[in-house]
């Protein structure tokens, strides 16, 4: 395939320095598109996009309505190695460079004027075990999510995992201390779905064993006599059943399920309830 090259020599204004300028024309399809703009110089930019106003250093606009369509890409084929945040390879590069940047100034930004659920501002994709999105601050949030409307169900950060084995979110303390992993502002711990971590048993007859003790059969800690069953009594709202007894829980390996039972010889009432809660290790 046929290419053309057009060169420009740029100097400065006191001819004491200049600039190469090789711009590629290539037939339309071609890898790299219709014009490419090269430069060899190892220290100088491609291309450099200013302006002074209001307006964008560099705009790309892709008007297709269907398909997967791009308005700007950036890619870098180097393995060099980062040390932080903000060193490291990067297929796109935003900067603020004032110390005194202003509230909501932001390095990039994400913007989806669509209103759907599936609808994503910001997407990091990373296709091994490292991060798909990182974030890095010497005293203040590495990453923070906020929902904006107080009438409304928004979340904050949702995170989600297709793993047996993996975690929706992860909270971690990485230093040499004993510091805190999670910290809660201002507000209660909720759960919700179908396998919940607390939830309520209900002495039945087909999961009481003999008369004073009954099975907790139920996913989040069947089979699992490592973790943790947290129990309290429920007084049934209209006074009919209560079990009257202190009470205990033990792992029955025969069954591989816990067991709630009462202690001494106190018979346990059928649909007598109490509150569960689990918490693996």
């Amino acid at each position: 395939m046929k290419k053309t090259f057009i060169s420009f020599i740029i100097f400065s204004a006191s001819l004491s320095a200049y600039g190469q300028l090789d711009v590629v024309v290539t037939e339309e399809g071609a890898p790299g598109g219709k014009v490419q703009i090269k430069n060899d110089d190892n220290n100088a930019n491609a291309f450099a996009g200013i302006t002074n106003g209001k307006g964008a250093g560099l705009y790309g606009l892709n008007t297709s309505m269907s398909g997967i369509v791009v308005g700007i890409r950036g890619s870098s084929a180097s393995i060099t190695h980062g040390s932080s945040a903000i060193s490291g390879v990067t297929g796109v590069y935003g900067l603020i460079t004032t110390a005194s940047a202003g509230d909501n100034s932001a390095g990039v930004r994400g913007i989806n004027n669509g209103t759907g659920f599936s609808s994503v501002g910001v997407i990091g994709y990373q296709a091994g075990s490292g991060r798909g999105v990182y974030g890095e601050t010497p005293s203040g949030f590495g990453v923070y999510g906020f929902a904006s409307e107080p009438d409304h169900a928004g979340v904050g950060v949702k995170g989600a995992t297709l793993g047996n084995y993996g975690a929706g979110v992860e909270a971690a303390y990485s230093g040499t201390g004993v510091g805190t992993a999670l910290q809660i502002d201002n507000g209660t711990i909720k759960v919700s779905g179908s396998n919940r971590a607390a939830f309520v048993h209900t002495a039945t007859v087909a999961n009481k064993i003999g008369t004073n003790s009954t099975d907790i059969d139920n996913p989040m800690c069947n089979g699992d006599p490592n973790c943790l069953v947290f129990i309290t009594q429920r007084l049934n709202p209209e006074g009919l059943i209560y079990n009257n007894s202190p009470v205990g829980v033990f792992y029955n390996s025969n069954r591989g399920k816990w067991v709630i039972f009462n202690e001494g010889t106190f018979l346990l009432p059928t649909n007598a309830q109490f509150n569960v809660l689990i918490i693996k290790q």
